[in-house]
């Protein structure tokens, strides 16, 4: 009964947030967060291009103004000086003796009328206790110079009084550099108006601007960046060669609203000449919350599958197809639909969950297929470590039962590079995937995978990566999602993939020493240690094997020798070559 609610509640979660997507609600993320009835106006700064000259007007019991030249208004790292006993300060506006705080600032207008532009700057006029609320998601600085990062969205405005600002990200409302420099790089998004009064102002091409752009120095027509605020259209080549399909060619092409209101789309047809199948996929992705990432997804496809993604990537495992006949994943066709919800919850930490209902299809390997190298040698077919009589039945049951399955994941990485360029920082990755009846399934398990990975500086010419894995299941895993150790990416001591089980743990470790000043060449030493079990406890019946090995890393190129240290007798030195880290 318990399970069964679960599996409800997962799918109910996954179906939910399709309510949610209506042009009103997606719109409502970007409405204004102070009410019209509880805000004042504080101070505010008004300037003509033409005339030259900047008021500068104070609110309270008694309204004041003052005309300055702009050209006369003395500005250094400190403060900004308009007159004697009128100034911008590091806390706030100094005018003739009463103080401004920039705390008090909660929202902006701009302004714009036939002479000239002004740039109000209102207060919280309700209880103090709401005051940090309506405060909240502004970005301010006095001197300093404001960045907003690339996928950074700041909800509020983007106030610097003397520092200069620049955006690659997307600011909700407006961009205020009083007497500092603006800056919109290619792909920035301005919801709101951009203003200075002796700043420059630089919008490059592809930026996006909602509102208008003022400056008191130069006149900037605001228009011509606005093309580019509806969409961006992407196209490439769908390539890929492997021992089953042979080549594969076709094309692909992606849609995104800038805008973020309607779904961004990407979509691949291609041919696969060995095994005769056409190739497709296609996949749509709405933000609801874009604060925090929040966006669903749907995908429906007939797509060669591997298990092995987490060894290594198709780039690097094509590259040794064409060059040494080896192909190290092994494959499965999988075709059918599916759809997933991701959210960023906290920086450096991403969460999904999705489910895929697909049926499955096993294609015979071409052992003859061409590569650069390798002489007579031939592939290997799909699954040869597996035992014969396992194997056969895992082959039928490809061919012949449905999956469907949910799956949960997490990833965590704070990795940062300091000056020499090693990395230091944590790394966590989980997956729990859940098949049964209840997911319109033949297959009933739970298999679940933890990862956790240190990178850690010893000292400026060496570090160390080490790394935990655990993976463990229940009830019947089929053959094609079983754990594999042994080879790339695990044991390299052992022969490829040469164990296969339903619950392991593996340790690797690595401790590199720069030997150039760039760090573009590293002496490895590695030790690597696992244990797997088949559909049995791991405890003393599951032997725990051992792989030794040294290694050199060109600027990404590795060169690894590895030997095993278990009791077999056969224990020759296995050489990789790789084109990237195992972790």
């Amino acid at each position: 009964m318990i399970e069964r609610l679960m599996k409800r509640f997962l799918i109910l979660l996954l179906a939910l947030p399709a309510l949610l997507i209506f042009p009103a609600n997606t719109l409502a993320q970007y409405k204004d967060y102070l009410k019209q009835n509880s805000k004042a106006e504080y101070f505010s700064v008004s300037f003509n291009t033409q005339t030259g000259w900047l008021v500068l007007t104070a609110y309270g019991e008694k309204t004041t103004s003052i005309k300055v030249p702009i050209a006369e208004i003395q500005i250094s790292a400190e403060r900004a000086e308009l007159a004697k006993d009128i100034s911008f300060e590091s806390q706030g506006l100094s005018y003739q003796g009463v103080m401004y705080k920039y705390d008090e600032i909660t929202a902006t207008e701009i302004k714009e009328s036939e002479n000239s532009v002004t740039i109000m700057f209102y207060k919280f006029s309700g209880s103090k206790t709401k005051l940090s609320r309506t405060r909240r998601g502004n970005l301010f600085s006095f001197s300093k110079s404001l960045a907003v990062g690339h996928d950074t969205f700041v909800r509020g405005t983007a106030i610097s009084i003397l520092g200069d600002i620049r955006i690659d990200g997307e600011v909700n409302k407006d961009i205020i550099s009083l007497f500092g420099n603006i800056n919109l790089t290619k792909g920035a998004v301005a919801r709101g108006d951009i203003a200075t009064v002796t700043g420059e102002i630089e919008i490059e091409e592809q930026a996006s601007i909602y509102g208008e752009v003022y400056s008191g120095t130069e006149e900037i027509d605001s228009r011509r960046f606005k093309f580019y605020r509806g969409h961006e259209f992407n196209q490439g080549v769908m390539l890929n060669y492997n021992r089953v399909d042979g080549l594969l060619l076709g094309g692909n092409f992606g849609f995104e609203h800038k805008d973020s209101l309607i779904p961004a789309v990407n979509a691949g047809f291609g041919y696969a000449f060995e095994s005769k199948r056409i190739r497709y996929f296609f996949e749509a992705e709405q933000y609801i919350w874009k604060q925090y990432l929040l966006r669903i997804g749907g995908r429906f496809y007939r797509k060669l599958s591997s298990e092995d993604n987490w060894l290594l990537g198709n780039t690097e495992n094509t590259a040794f197809v064409l060059i040494a006949r080896e192909d190290f994943k092994d494959y499965y066709e999988s075709e059918g639909a599916g759809g997933w919800i991701e959210i960023s919850p906290a920086k450096d930490l991403l969460l999904k969950i999705s489910y895929d209902s697909y049926d499955t299809r096993w294609f015979k390997s071409q052992e003859n297929l061409w590569s650069l190298f390798g002489g007579s040698k031939l592939f290997r077919e799909n699954f040869s470590s597996v035992e014969p009589s396992f194997r056969a039945a895992g082959l039928l049951e490809l061919d012949s039962i449905h999956n469907g399955a949910v799956s949960v994941e997490f990833s965590y990485d704070d990795r940062l590079k300091d000056e020499d360029n090693i990395l230091s920082g944590w790394k966590f990755l989980g997956n729990l995937e859940w098949s049964g009846d209840g997911f319109s399934s033949d297959f009933d398990y739970r298999k679940y995978t933890f990862q956790v990975i240190r990178y850690q500086k010893v000292n400026r010419i060496s570090s160390v990566r080490l790394r935990a894995v655990h993976g463990n299941s229940d009830g019947y895993l089929p053959m094609y999602k079983r754990y594999f150790i042994g080879g790339l990416g695990t044991l390299p001591g052992y022969n490829h993939k040469e164990m296969i089980g339903s619950r392991f743990w593996m340790l690797n470790s690595e401790y590199r020493v720069g030997l150039t000043k760039q760090h573009f060449s590293n002496l490895i030493f590695r030790w690597d240690v696992g244990q797997i079990a088949n559909d049995s406890r791991l405890d003393d019946q599951s032997e725990i094997k051992h792989s030794v090995g040294l290694g050199l890393d060109f600027s990404g190129l590795r060169v690894n020798f590895s030997k095993r240290l278990d009791s077999q007798e056969k224990r020759d030195i296995k050489i990789h070559v790789r084109f990237s880290s195992s972790f």
